[in-house]
């Protein structure tokens, strides 16, 4: 994955964090303790969970050095986490798993959504929008078996 710029993403804050907010608008988990956002870029989706559960220990795991320094800055209270989703290893159970546009951007989705659902976690939720080139993904639906 090439390097994100943080001042870029972040030129376009609002658009970028809404789907965050309707996605977190649909969760109905009344308090929960743990929530991780994987993906979580400069920390505005992260944000958002941590206003909407203030009480949860909340962690954003990016990938990308630059966001995760832009994360830190703008909210140095927060738990942020540099590393890959495809290798990262929950240590402890969640109570939500959150990602806003970031599985799109990932290979083999099969094989990542079974190693996810191994995840100890009371829900997953994501938003995961279309990218172009369509040729990537299947022109009819496929069943994906989970362990």
């Amino acid at each position: 994955m090439s390097q994100w710029d943080a001042g870029i993403y972040l030129k376009f804050a609002d658009e970028r964090t809404q789907p965050s907010l309707d996605l977190i608008q649909r969760i109905n988990l009344p308090a929960p303790r743990r929530i991780i956002d994987l993906g979580c870029g400069p920390g505005n989706s992260t944000d958002a969970l941590r206003r909407r559960w203030p009480q949860s220990a909340i962690a954003g795991l990016d990938n990308s050095a630059p966001m995760i320094e832009a994360a830190r800055r703008t909210y140095p209270h927060g738990i942020w986490e540099l590393g890959d989703v495809e290798s990262w290893r929950a240590d402890e159970p969640f109570d939500l798993v959150f990602s806003n546009a970031l599985l799109q951007w990932l290979p083999d989705h099969a094989e990542l959504c079974a190693r996810l659902s191994l995840i100890d976690a009371r829900e997953f939720q994501s938003n995961m929008p279309r990218r172009k080139p369509y040729q990537n993904w299947p022109r009819k639906p496929s069943a994906v078996t989970l362990p």
